[in-house]
């Protein structure tokens, strides 16, 4: 059993009402039951810590809201649980955001994380809603009480809008944007290097910005390069409880696994049947979370070599469940992320030592 949990995610359902061509998700009509949320909030209640996180996904978590409501509802009427300053957090694409449900999200506080792709968004995503979404993005940015950010993925066809779709959210009035690429397409030399031209440009926009106003509104720029060995904390002080009912120690996990029950890495990663983890919870935790305490840096490999080997070992890191999805194997990245993370930290650094000397 933890004994401390800082996140607990529930997927709330695997369906979803948009298409993106990127997505690694697989698609079923299953959902989790409020019943199943209500008994893992009561079980979990005493290693949630005082400040911590609730965190709703899907599919698209949203056409589940009247679980969500009714998850607030029984958290705030359980001493063990409403007494506690738990944070709550959702991940949408945006186009089932109503007045309603703005309202809601506003008076709790939500931290809500908007999918947006920027100028790429017809492309990666077309869909009559998408002038919808930009509506609402407009209509959250004005509820003081809600923490906006978005996300975008660019996959090699869109790569070169980087920059302008950063550019264009926040200009749109976002002010924490974050980008991440693809990890269902192969990265070619070519893709990599416009990856390369677009954080240079947008490293160059920044350091003006950072110099006029002392802020970073680009959350992969936000932090300095760091010189320790990276290492996962999944089912160590985060949970989460996938759509099927079943335990895994981060919604990566969940998402890799979904669907490949036979996987020979399934048994090590995951927790069990929730109900049936209640019932020995002991038994079911020590082993598991012993496979996820191997999850660091050093003990992953490339394609190539094992990153131990690797001169870069601490500066760099890694999901390896993300990884896994271009690989097949959890902790197994393949050579273009290698790659990816490579100039990502190289513009990052540059980043950095010019704001240091300026």
């Amino acid at each position: 059993m933890p004994s401390y949990l800082y996140d607990v995610t529930f997927h709330l359902t695997e369906e979803c009402n948009t298409g993106c061509r990127y997505c690694y998700q697989t698609r079923r009509t299953r959902s989790l039951p409020f019943s199943t949320i209500r008994t893992a909030l009561d079980f979990f209640q005493d290693a949630l810590q005082p400040r911590s996180f609730i965190s709703f996904y899907g599919g698209e978590p949203l056409l589940a809201f009247d679980t969500i409501g009714r998850t607030l509802a029984h958290i705030q009427k359980r001493p063990g649980l409403g007494t506690k300053r738990i944070r709550y957090s959702l991940s949408t694409n945006g186009t089932l955001l109503t007045e309603k449900t703005l309202r809601f999200l506003d008076a709790h506080r939500f931290r809500v994380n908007l999918s947006h792709d920027g100028t790429a968004q017809e492309t990666t995503r077309p869909s009559r809603m998408n002038a919808l979404v930009l509506e609402n993005l407009d209509r959250m940015i004005r509820f003081k009480g809600i923490e906006l950010s978005t996300n975008s993925v660019f996959i090699p066809a869109t790569v070169g809008e980087l920059y302008r779709s950063v550019r264009f959210l926040l200009d749109r009035g976002v002010k924490d944007c974050s980008f991440t690429y693809s990890v269902n397409s192969s990265w070619d030399s070519v893709s990599l290097e416009r990856m390369r031209k677009q954080v240079h440009e947008l490293s160059r926009f920044l350091l003006h910005h950072y110099r006029l106003h002392s802020t970073i509104p680009v959350g992969n720029f936000r932090e300095r390069p760091r010189r320790s060995a990276f290492w996962c904390t999944a089912g160590q002080d985060r949970l989460a409880l996938a759509a099927d009912g079943r335990l895994w120690g981060c919604r990566f996990f969940a998402d890799f696994f979904a669907d490949k029950p036979a996987h020979p890495g399934f048994q090590d990663y995951c927790f069990g049947d929730f109900r049936q983890f209640m019932d020995r919870p002991r038994d079911a935790y020590s082993p598991v979370h012993r496979s996820y305490g191997l999850l660091r840096q050093e003990a992953f490999s490339s394609e190539k070599k094992a990153c131990r080997e690797c001169r870069r070992l601490s500066s760099c890191s890694a999901c390896p469940a993300v990884a896994a999805f271009s690989t097949g194997v959890i902790g197994r990245i393949p050579g273009w992320m290698c790659e990816m993370k490579k100039l990502w930290r190289e513009e990052i650094g540059r980043f950095w030592k010019a704001a240091g000397s300026s």
